[in-house]
């Protein structure tokens, strides 16, 4: 089993503020973690995780400032990494721009019209581009279709 590590970043920060987000605030995240999205980075990869989970809570991944925390974080670590998107983009180069930075994987979101989904994974290899579905998915049905694609 691979666990991937989640850096939820809000402001450009992640730590203490991100706790509420479970409901529980934890002042000893503050003191133990640095709240540098990009020192968080480099202690899951020291403690050997194989691959990042990066969400930006606040903003868009292809916003000028998640882009700069994104080329910080590839630059530091040695490691694939994706991000998780909220909403499709407007721009078309928005994908581009994030895989430009650093990013290798991305997580649509649930409600990702399945031909939006097929010409994303048409255009940037279906390795690179992840969707989000619930249990009531048909596996069985839908995943040969995907492969003969």
């Amino acid at each position: 089993m691979l666990i991937i590590p989640t850096i939820p970043i809000v402001h450009g920060v992640c730590g203490a503020q991100i706790a509420s987000l479970a409901h529980e605030v934890h002042h000893a995240d503050r003191d133990i973690y640095s709240q540098s999205p990009v020192d968080r980075a480099r202690l899951f990869r020291k403690e050997n995780a194989k691959m990042l989970h990066l969400q930006f809570l606040d903003e868009d991944p292809w916003e000028p400032n998640s882009l700069a925390i994104i080329r910080a974080i590839s630059g530091a670590v040695d490691i694939p990494f994706g991000v998780s998107i909220t909403e499709l983009p407007t721009l078309e180069t928005a994908f581009d721009r994030l895989f430009e930075a650093g990013v290798q994987k991305i997580y649509l979101p649930e409600d990702t019209p399945e031909t939006l989904f097929l010409g994303y994974c048409h255009r940037f290899a279906a390795r690179k581009i992840i969707p989000i579905v619930d249990l009531s998915f048909d596996f069985e049905d839908r995943l040969p279709h995907y492969h003969s694609l």
